[in-house]
């Protein structure tokens, strides 16, 4: 028997072991990735080992929160087929020179909802994405003191949706739209990070996974990426008063597309 065709994925023994720590570290931007005008872009590198770790080599993958084109740099480091979307202009068109021509990647400027909506039904292996954390771009943050920065001003973006609950139900929404896409028992994998404001605590990762769950999508793990290197300006929140966390991680969200649908 054939067991190379049931594999999830093409690594080795060892790197089998390695990734399946629950904790991944070490996943840093590039110096290039940090020149970049964007409020919330992941490292390629944490794309790439996603990709590696939940798909085989000439996979095609969705990212409908491309932004200025982690996932689809990724996909062309690899060699792996790509589609992005993003609701910006100027972000796409970041991401399509990040990809230097690759014919085998498709930017596409527009709102995911509409774009999703004509794309064939059960045609990529994997969706990777870091959606909108609701409207915290649009607050300066507490922990480090960066500013705020809009994402954009259009009605149609996630980011801007002043609800919560409605976000939640809203981008859940997004990803039931992905998942007629995406191939059965393909992965679909959320980076995404819990929220505070001011005294009320948003458990955002577990909200959104049960709210995809509704849509549709078995709820196979989680993994928490350590970004501590990464902040380098942290100060001790809430001093002397009231003690608060600095939340120096993230969720990598991993959801599947069950068989029968």
């Amino acid at each position: 028997m054939d067991f190379s065709k049931k594999r999830d994925n093409d690594l080795s023994g060892k790197e089998w072991l390695q990734n399946s720590f629950s904790i991944w570290r070490d996943l840093r931007k590039a110096k290039e990735e940090r020149t970049y005008e964007h409020p919330a872009s992941y490292p390629v590198v944490l794309c790439e080992k996603l990709i590696k770790t939940f798909a085989r080599a000439n996979s095609i993958v969705l990212d409908p929160f491309n932004g200025i084109g982690s996932t689809t740099t990724a996909c062309h480091n690899l060699q792996c087929s790509g589609t992005g979307i993003d609701l910006s202009q100027e972000f796409c068109t970041i991401a399509f020179e990040r990809i230097a021509g690759d014919s085998n990647i498709n930017i596409i400027n527009g709102d995911s909802f509409d774009i999703l909506k004509t794309l064939p039904k059960d045609s990529f292996d994997i969706c990777l994405t870091s959606p909108p954390y609701w409207d915290i771009l649009n607050m300066k943050r507490s922990a480090d003191q960066k500013e705020s920065i809009n994402y954009s001003d259009k009605e149609n973006d996630l980011g801007n949706i002043p609800d919560y609950e409605h976000f939640i139900v809203k981008l859940a929404t997004l990803f039931g739209e992905a998942k007629r896409v995406l191939k059965p028992s393909g992965y679909c994998i959320v980076n995404v990070m819990d929220i505070r404001k001011k005294n009320i605590f948003y458990p955002f990762h577990s909200d959104l996974a049960s709210a995809i769950q509704k849509v549709g999508y078995i709820y196979d793990d989680l993994i928490i990426w350590d970004r501590q290197d990464d902040y380098n300006n942290m100060r001790p929140l809430g001093y002397p008063y009231k003690f608060r966390i600095n939340k120096v991680h993230e969720y990598l969200l991993i959801f599947i597309k069950p068989r029968s649908l």
